[in-house]
């Protein structure tokens, strides 16, 4: 697992990415996509298992999407959570 520092560019454009998807609600993939793939559906519910088994301080949402990945994202005690289709991330 990466970590990214909040104050980085990086790090507070998934911040900002976050606290949007956090107030519009997007926590799952009918709010993203009208249909979706059984491989999408899989990723999504190993992200929610991950956000439960790291003891989650929020919900998870997803906080970018394109017609083939999204990326989801929740808090934890160390930090938000990034998780892409290829790697993780904490930014702390």
């Amino acid at each position: 697992m990466k970590h990214i520092s909040k104050n980085s560019q990086k790090g507070m454009n998934y911040l900002h990415s976050f606290e949007v998807a956090k107030a519009k609600n997007i926590d799952c993939l009918e709010k993203v996509y009208g249909r979706f793939s059984t491989s999408k559906a899989c990723a999504f519910i190993d992200c929610e298992e991950r956000r439960r088994n790291e003891n989650a301080t929020s919900a998870g949402y997803i906080i970018g999407a394109n017609s083939s990945f999204f990326t989801y994202a929740f808090e934890t005690p160390d930090g938000l959570r990034i998780e892409t289709a290829y790697n993780s991330f904490i930014i702390y």
